[in-house]
């Protein structure tokens, strides 16, 4: 990943924080955003062919734990940025999901409700 690719997957994160009132975690901890008892993964789709998100092995076994020992839910956030427009897509659990297997955000306003 480039220093430009990080920073825009960085921005994705700060903004859903920002959005639902939650706290950005450091890199290499199981979740991206933390809010209440909502473990939030944040993908950010830049230059992607298929409208996808993938979720390794390895990963997938590391929130479900954190999730588990925390005793919190989890949720798929994706940022898509292709073709220059910015769309949002959520689905309550982890893993590799089609974009067309997700709920298509109005907006992240509409996030927070869907975590209440």
């Amino acid at each position: 990943m480039t220093k430009l690719k990080e920073k825009i997957a960085s921005e994705s994160e700060d903004r859903v924080a920002e959005a639902i009132g939650g706290v950005k975690t450091p890199d290499n901890k199981p979740f991206d955003v933390l809010h209440e008892k909502h473990g939030i993964e944040i993908k950010t789709v830049i230059e992607a062919k298929n409208p996808k998100i993938t979720m390794h092995k390895e990963s997938l076994a590391r929130k479900v734990k954190e999730a588990r020992a925390l005793k919190i839910k989890t949720h798929t956030v994706v940022c898509d940025r292709r073709g220059g427009q910015t769309t949002w897509y959520y689905k309550r659990g982890l893993g590799s999901f089609r974009l067309s297997q997700m709920r298509k955000l109005s907006g992240l306003e509409e996030l927070k409700t869907l975590l209440k």
